[in-house]
């Protein structure tokens, strides 16, 4: 017997704010205040951090980005950074990893008077790293005392069908903390050579997720069926709970969620129609 309406409304409402709360402690982002030397000792740290924790990949929209973020209790004539990309999920191999690449790096404009910048991939085959720094022609690189985004860097998605429909790709300096190539060179010579800076303590990390994993399942729960169909009406006629990702319940993808939407997913359940928005193919 199927319990009353009202009932799995509220169980499914509770399982959904579960699922959310979840996912924002899981993915929680540092805020670029966090960045501040919590001593004046600890000379710098610098940190990498997602524009947003979860990206939905479509055939036509492949890139997501990261920003980098330093903070600097010197003056700064450079600085040369590192990161690597792992990645991860239940049918991961590290024979992936090379699927996730740099595509553009857009350096702040008004960071200090500029020489010149850079972006590379490392010559190691054991790992996906690359490696990015920035030289003053005159003096500090970065302002002194405050948090400061330094780039914004566009990472690609290739052979996107060769992967798998949920994965995680992490950003990780400090797995190469130890190499004495990424540092920070003082503005003045008298403060000494380069230095290591402290980097963030958790690695940046963003759930990837196809649009075909999710378009049609505006409950977020098991596959696509009646209880998706239950949900989108509670929420377009009865002020419930939106769906986690926007993309779940845009069935037609036309950029909003109503009465169409319905519609085709009713069709897709019980008529054998379409399946949920052709970009999902």
């Amino acid at each position: 017997m199927m319990p009353p309406a009202n009932k799995r409304f509220n169980c499914t409402f509770a399982l959904c704010f579960f699922m959310a709360t979840l996912l924002i402690v899981c993915s929680s982002v540092v805020s670029p205040s966090q960045l501040q030397s919590p001593d004046p000792g600890i000379r710098d740290t610098c940190r990498l951090m997602p524009v947003d924790s979860i990206w939905v990949l479509t055939p036509h929209d492949t890139l997501f980005a990261i920003e980098a973020w330093h903070f600097t209790d010197d003056s700064l004539g450079g600085f040369q950074h590192g990161f690597a990309i792992r990645t991860s999920c239940e049918d991961w191999t590290p024979a992936l990893d090379s699927n996730i690449v740099i595509d553009t790096v857009i350096v702040t404009p008004d960071m200090g008077n500029l020489r010149g910048t850079m972006i590379a991939r490392l010559p190691d085959d054991t790992i996906n790293a690359f490696q990015y720094g920035a030289l003053a022609f005159s003096g500090s690189l970065l302002p002194v005392g405050e948090p400061y985004k330094v780039a914004d860097i566009s990472l690609a998605v290739k052979n996107q069908q060769n992967l798998p429909g949920k994965f995680i790709v992490h950003f990780d300096s400090s797995l190469l903390n130890s190499a004495s190539a990424f540092k920070h060179t003082p503005a003045n010579p008298d403060m000494g050579s380069g230095y290591p800076p402290i980097y963030g303590s958790s690695p940046c990390s963003v759930t990837v997720v196809k649009l075909s994993e999710i378009c049609g399942n505006a409950d977020g729960i098991g596959t696509i069926d009646m209880d998706d169909i239950v949900f989108l009406i509670a929420y377009i006629y009865n002020q419930g709970p939106s769906p986690e990702l926007f993309q779940a319940g845009d069935i037609n993808c036309d950029g909003k969620i109503d009465l169409l939407d319905v519609v085709g997913l009713v069709n897709f359940v019980f008529k054998g129609g379409a399946a949920p928005c052709s970009d999902c193919l």
